[in-house]
């Protein structure tokens, strides 16, 4: 059974990729993963809070990381489905940087995107640290908006309620405007 770790802060998590760093350059194997949720979020300096696993996109080496977080006794998950957000086109940014392993990130809107998509409990704050970081626009943030909710499957009004009480909350006065 997997080892639970109470939290992962931002140095837990920078200590683990130079763990798994040295598992890899041991076995040999070069490999690049892409993180959500979370972790990206904390690697990126958007927000101080912790999380308790490292969700990665599904890639070519999503398997053999995760394989190694199992072995080392990792919390880590593969993220396979995303309505708003494509893995293999969406363009990334890296997060770190070893001799065998290589992390990377989706980009803040896309963050926000798939924040919007899932909308749990840690979610609006995390959009909202990312939108205060980015001093992304409102016009911005409503163009955004429109992309994840024509690629959402289900019901779209329940990612434009969830894009709503992000504007409610970051634009209070363009919120009769966004909800035209």
């Amino acid at each position: 059974m997997k080892k639970r770790f109470a939290s992962l802060n931002r140095e837990n998590i920078q200590n683990i990729f130079l763990k798994l760093d040295a598992y890899f350059l041991k076995k040999k194997k070069k490999i690049q993963v892409t993180t959500l949720g979370g972790v990206a979020i904390l690697m990126l300096g958007f927000i101080e809070r912790s999380t308790y696993d490292i969700d990665v996109a599904v890639t070519k080496d999503t398997e053999v990381f995760l394989n190694a977080c199992e072995e080392l006794e990792v919390e880590a998950q593969a993220v396979s489905i995303a309505m708003t957000v494509d893995f293999n086109d969406a363009k990334k940014q890296k997060i770190f940087k070893g001799k065998a392993l290589t992390i990377f990130s989706v980009l803040p809107k896309d963050l926000i995107k798939l924040k919007l998509e899932r909308f749990r409990k840690q979610d609006p704050e995390d959009i909202y640290a990312i939108i205060k970081k980015t001093r992304l626009s409102f016009e911005e943030f409503s163009q955004l908006v429109k992309e994840g909710v024509s690629y959402f499957v289900g019901r779209p009004q329940e990612y434009l309620l969830n894009a709503s009480v992000v504007v409610e909350q970051m634009w209070p006065d363009c919120l009769k405007k966004f909800l035209k």
